[in-house]
């Protein structure tokens, strides 16, 4: 009787421990669905950007806006900027799917010359720590 408690305790145990999704489960996915412009004047013109995003876990976005979890990357440049993306939530289940609209200012010229060309990649982190793949507009003709 003892044996036959101990598997029943077992096979409750394992019934109630909860399997984690895999991280391919979690991880945000985003894709561009359109660029206003791929050729600016520097100082005048601005981008938007469409993204579409995926989140089968619902938790992008952050509600702190000193916590950055948009990363938008120049190439011209060593480093990406992060900004602040409120919180994105479902008001069915924690799926949660739709557009985030982008919107980068002016850019200009690091050099001297007239024209610069570039790419810009962009990713996003849900409050998880999860990164979504990254995703590279289009190259961005920068005129003076």
């Amino acid at each position: 009787m003892k044996y036959c408690v101990s598997i029943f305790v077992g096979l409750m145990f394992l019934l109630a421990c909860k399997k984690d999704k895999p991280a391919s489960e979690i991880t945000p996915i985003i894709t561009i669905e359109s660029i206003s412009t791929t050729s600016v004047t520097e100082f005048k013109d601005s981008i938007i950007i469409i993204l579409s995003y995926e989140d089968s876990d619902g938790d992008l976005g952050r509600q702190d806006p000193d916590n950055n979890s948009l990363w938008i990357k120049d190439d011209r440049v060593p480093a990406g900027e992060t900004y602040h993306l409120p919180p994105i939530v479902s008001e069915t289940d924690n799926y949660t799917q739709g557009t985030i609209r982008v919107f980068i200012p002016s850019l200009f010229l690091f050099g001297n010359g007239n024209q610069e060309k570039t790419k810009l990649t962009i990713r996003i982190q849900d409050q998880g720590g999860h990164w979504s793949d990254e995703v590279v507009t289009p190259i961005i003709t920068v005129n003076r």
